[in-house]
């Protein structure tokens, strides 16, 4: 972090720097980490533009190879989150101008947010990695729209939202593209053949996880059924347990209901609700957690739009 370089130096003559929030009242608090780390970005971002300012476009791209170049050494050894930030600063090179929109998309902005999902997903941070996917499929030029690896990198960070359909619908669309791609030239493409292979692994194996879980769907309700009619208490076994929590929470507060002798319709009713509630409180966090990347890709990649207005 560029906080922690400017302490490492100030630190040989016994300075220090503290970055800290200010509140309505007045009062300076110590900034928390999600603060230093936008903040520092925020910096980095600022001294990456004034380094390609007044550059020719051809010389932003290469100077945004580079900055790709330097991620990917960083992703290699694992430095996932270190090699994010290395990309962030290389989306300030896009350019503004139309005639050169194709081409800064292509070579600068299309290959950065795919990388940007990666780094994201093998974070484990999948509303970061569908975030990227969305706005590559949002490029201007169109090219995100006709990439097979976005489509793929967006179904990836959806199963692990829990979003299977929506997954299993981006895989498709990967396949398809995959497919066009490799017909399109003749003898076929080695590298498309191993990611066209890729593609139908991981579609096989979401729809295998989905059938699966469908049935297991039926069985939870037969079971809560039968349980119902017969007013027992019920037992699910340990693997049942791992493969449906949900089931898992409205076996407890069944129970819960017929050992404190309340009605079972009452315990469902507050199951569900419960559930429902604790969703939309998730849903609503991650958001917030991400909000960061919407900001820097505001920043970044709307300029155009801005730009634009203002000549009009």
């Amino acid at each position: 972090m560029m906080l922690q370089t400017m302490n490492d130096t100030m630190g040989e003559v016994g300075g220090s720097v503290e970055l800290k929030r200010k509140l309505d009242d007045g009062t300076l608090v110590p900034a928390q980490e999600g603060e230093k780390k936008a903040a520092d970005l925020s910096a980095k971002m600022r001294q990456s533009a004034e380094e390609v300012l007044g550059l020719e476009f051809d010389k932003k791209v290469a100077w945004a190879g580079m900055r790709k170049a330097a991620g990917n050494k960083l992703f290699q050894g694992q430095r996932y989150q270190e090699a994010m930030d290395i990309y962030m600063t290389a989306l300030v090179a896009i350019s503004n101008d139309p005639k050169d929109v194709v081409e800064s998309d292509e070579k600068i902005s299309l290959p950065i947010l795919l990388n940007l999902s990666m780094c994201a997903l093998n974070l484990g941070n999948a509303g970061k990695a569908v975030a990227f996917c969305n706005h590559a499929l949002s490029l201007e030029s169109g090219l995100g729209k006709g990439s097979h690896k976005v489509y793929f990198r967006r179904g990836k960070g959806r199963i692990m939202t829990g979003d299977y359909k929506a997954a299993k619908e981006d895989f498709k669309k990967s396949l398809e593209l995959c497919e066009a791609a490799a017909a399109a030239v003749e003898g076929g493409v080695e590298g498309l053949e191993g990611e066209r292979k890729a593609i139908q692994k991981e579609l096989q194996k979401l729809q295998k996880n989905m059938q699966a879980a469908k049935v297991n769907k039926k069985k939870v309700k037969a079971a809560m059924t039968t349980a119902v009619e017969r007013g027992n208490v019920i037992e699910i076994s340990k693997v049942e347990a791992d493969r449906a929590p949900a089931f898992k929470r409205r076996v407890s507060k069944f129970n819960s209901a017929r050992k404190g002798g309340e009605r079972v319709g009452e315990g469902k009713g507050e199951g569900e609700g419960e559930g429902k509630g604790k969703g939309k409180g998730e849903g609503k966090g991650e958001g917030e957690g991400d909000g960061w990347v919407g900001l820097l890709l505001d920043y970044v990649c709307c300029r155009r739009r801005r730009e634009r207005v203002k000549q009009a």
